[in-house]
């Protein structure tokens, strides 16, 4: 095998842990042991260096002893879409099925997505004001605005935008 590897585990909520685990291990058990450690998530994706660990065992995927690795839980059955007709759409990814509108748009939207821990949607318009809206609820929590020049990438900026708040 590929022998016991230490590894510095961290969460995107801030939880983090040192954990000891094989590298000729499956991925899909050093998840559950994630879930060991930090609790359950419907689904989690483990990352080293902004790649996301999909290979059969740690050490396939690169990892190696005292590599860091990033966990991301997202909803599982969920998926959200952006409109021009100033409409982000959340969807049931098993059902096919609409689940919640979230219109606070007057302008086109160019970009939504899901915050790292799955309880906000970010969605930014062509105006470059990115609006953040309450997964659970659909309320609109608040507004950020106040850019006056436009936002070439505007999912760069989104997905930044709710890495801080989630950070706050």
């Amino acid at each position: 095998g590929e022998g016991a590897m230490r590894l510095h585990v961290c969460g995107l909520s801030g939880d983090s842990a040192e954990i000891e685990f094989e590298g000729s291990e499956a991925v899909a058990d050093f998840k559950a042991l994630l879930d060991d450690v930090f609790g359950p998530a419907r689904c989690r994706k483990v990352v080293l260096d902004g790649v996301e660990l999909v290979c059969g065992s740690l050490g396939d995927c690169g990892v190696k002893d005292g590599s860091q690795l990033t966990f991301v839980d997202v909803p599982a059955q969920m998926a959200v879409t952006a409109h021009g007709n100033g409409k982000a759409l959340v969807w049931n990814i098993e059902s096919g099925e609409c689940v919640k509108a979230l219109d606070d748009y007057m302008q086109p939207l160019c970009y939504a997505t899901f915050s790292p821990d799955g309880n906000m949607i970010g969605a930014v318009g062509e105006e470059g004001a990115a609006r953040i809206f309450s997964v659970d609820t659909g309320e609109l929590l608040f507004t950020l605005a106040g850019h006056h020049q436009e936002i070439y990438d505007k999912k760069a900026m989104m997905t930044r935008t709710l890495y801080e708040i989630g950070r706050a």
